[in-house]
């Protein structure tokens, strides 16, 4: 009996797959089989598997002559399978020559159902990068958590076959997921193997295999209600139940960040995300989360761009969740928030969160939109601690660099904040949803989602503040932190980002972020002013970009010139984060959703 079957799906992956089955057939754990189903393929992976077989009498091919999918040539495989684990490799993908001799040992001296190992990225460049959506760290802890990836584990065949484990057919999204959702709901035990290396090849023809728009939004719909059925119908505790359903509604944010929304594919969508809230358990603690994606559908479908924000009003149900989370800081301090104020607006103050004004050493003289009064500025001085209140502040450039002067404040005055173990900054209308709190002592710090751009992410800056930033933001990396120009290059070059600066880190991370960016800062505060000038038609395309569907455009056609004024800031932005991009290569961050309010209008409305 083989200690491990392997099952390798085909189909048309011919560059592909001799180094896949060169990996698998090479294993130092010889007791395996390797069943390779053929789903199909019309290029040269039939000829690549037969001479393979013809090598290795372990190889058995099973030739399907309709393509049915993977979910249908795995559910084959299972049937087969002779093992006593049962392993999955895509054939564009590869394993370390160890990788099931590593997972086996760990299986039979836990006797565990089932044993997951390590997922890393081999990029265009043969980079080979831990992945960072691999959540071994929160499987840990959870097993909830283990709700992809699963081809780098293996599974006991008797397990899976006593609970009916196999993948939904039929479904072009969400197939995978649903597989080891279910096997999660029934580990008696599940073990992680640190070491064992399964390589997902991440290619242009990788990303290039979408189907049609339309059957990925109805699949989604489908795939996610499957699930959806699958944990109600169980005993599912109730925080293994909102790990997987914030996972669901994660399906449809990341779906809305990557396509253009025509009113089918809208209904589809805004259905299926009310569906999954209907249909839960728990819609109290779902609410914060349902009312922010229906607000980001509604924009996405009006807007029509990729570029979106997630719109929520439910500011007094956002402080009361993050008051829940004040328990934190009853013994230490150990999470401290900084919420950063430029005007009056509602407050945001509770045992983490502490409001800042920003610039209030400029406060009036140099105000964002010339407007603030002194009703404005009293409230501001009466609910807010100042930037300006220590030797070295660098409030007075605040209207220019941002955020950055509050960061400021905190990096030189750290105890004076109490020495959290944790610092976070948020702006009055930016901030993170808090659920994240729960487990931030597992993590190295908490980030907004990334957003997938249509434009890369160097192009969408020029377009949005000019080709002359874009320049300077380049220089100044070339000239502070030359070793680090090529990878920032790529970060430009690439489509993925977070685009707001908000962020909790953990305190040596923090203090490691600062070290590495104020020195850029203050050498871009020596560049002129005029330097990031721009011409008529670069300001109008700007303008034409940021249009918003209720009318108002966000750069505002009276008061353009003191918006590119900003533009340092909006440089920073982008320089934030390209460290985070680069962080995430040593570090454990959780990604979560940025709640983004429209503006009050005037201090009256603010609490």
């Amino acid at each position: 009996m083989a200690k491990v079957s392997v099952i390798v799906p085909v189909y048309n992956t011919e560059k592909f797959l001799k180094q896949c089955l060169l990996s698998v057939c090479n294993q130092t754990l010889k007791e395996i089989e390797i069943l390779c189903i053929n789903d199909g393929s019309t290029d040269g992976s039939a000829e690549i598997l037969k001479e393979f077989a013809g090598n290795d009498k372990r190889v058995k091919v099973i030739e399907l002559f309709e393509n049915g999918g993977a979910a249908k040539a795995r559910n084959i495989g299972l049937d087969l399978a002779q093992g006593e684990y049962i392993g999955f490799v895509d054939s564009d993908d590869y394993v370390d020559l160890d990788f099931y001799e590593k997972l086996y040992k760990k299986a039979e001296e836990t006797q565990a159902d089932a044993v997951k190992g390590e997922l890393w990225e081999i990029n265009d460049t043969s980079l080979q990068l831990p992945a960072v959506y691999d959540l071994n760290n929160f499987i840990r802890k959870n097993k909830a958590y283990f709700y992809y990836t699963f081809t780098s584990a293996i599974f006991k065949k008797d397990f899976l076959d006593k609970h009916n484990i196999r993948f939904p057919e039929g479904l072009c999204h969400l197939e995978d997921p649903y597989f080891t959702i279910k096997a999660g709901l029934y580990y008696n035990k599940l073990e992680i193997c640190d070491g064992a290396k399964y390589y997902y090849v991440v290619t242009t023809p990788t990303r290039e295999k979408k189907p049609e728009e339309g059957a990925i939004i109805t699949s989604i719909k489908e795939g996610i209600l499957k699930i959806l059925d699958l944990i109600n119908s169980g005993d599912v505790s109730k925080e293994h139940y909102l790990v997987i359903t914030s996972f669901l509604l994660s399906q449809i944010t990341d779906r809305i960040n990557n396509y253009t929304l025509p009113d089918s594919s809208y209904n589809e969508l805004l259905s299926g995300m009310y569906e999954i809230f209907e249909g839960s358990n728990y819609k109290e603690e779902l609410l914060p989360v349902y009312y922010s994606i229906k607000r980001q559908l509604y924009l996405a479908h009006a807007k029509q761009e990729r570029f979106i924000t997630i719109r929520n009003n439910s500011k007094q149900l956002l402080l009361k969740e993050y008051k829940k989370f004040d328990y934190l800081n009853k013994d230490k301090n150990l999470v401290k928030i900084l919420v950063s104020y430029i005007k009056p607006d509602f407050l945001f103050k509770s045992e983490i969160l502490t409001p800042i004004h920003l610039g209030r050493s400029v406060e009036k003289t140099l105000s964002k939109d010339g407007n603030i009064t002194d009703e404005d500025i009293e409230w501001l001085h009466e609910n807010c601690i100042g930037d300006d209140d220590f030797e070295g502040s660098i409030s007075a450039v605040n209207r220019r660099v941002g955020f950055l002067t509050g960061t400021y404040k905190a990096w030189k005055n750290y105890d004076r904040l109490g020495n959290p173990e944790y610092f976070g900054s948020f702006g009055y209308r930016k901030l993170l949803d808090p659920q994240s709190l729960a487990v931030i002592s597992n993590l190295d710090g908490i980030l907004p989602h990334k957003v997938f751009l249509k434009e890369s992410v160097g192009e969408q800056f020029a377009i949005s503040h000019g080709k002359a930033a874009l320049d300077i933001m380049k220089q100044l990396i070339k000239k502070l932190y030359p070793e680090e120009f090529e990878d920032f290059d790529r970060f430009l070059q690439g489509n993925e980002c977070c685009l707001y600066e908000n962020y909790i880190l953990k305190k040596d991370l923090f203090f490691s972020f600062c070290g590495w960016i104020f020195p850029l800062l203050f050498e871009a505060l020596r560049v002129d002013e005029k330097e990031f000038e721009i011409s008529p038609e670069e300001k109008q395309t700007i303008i034409d970009y940021f249009y918003e569907p209720d009318g108002e455009s966000i750069c505002n056609y009276k008061n353009f010139e003191s918006y590119q004024k900003r533009v340092l800031g909006f440089m920073f932005e982008r320089i934030t984060g390209y460290f985070f991009s680069k962080a995430e290569k040593k570090y454990q961050f959780l990604h979560t959703n940025c709640r983004i309010f429209p503006q009050t209008k005037t201090s009256q409305e603010a609490v």
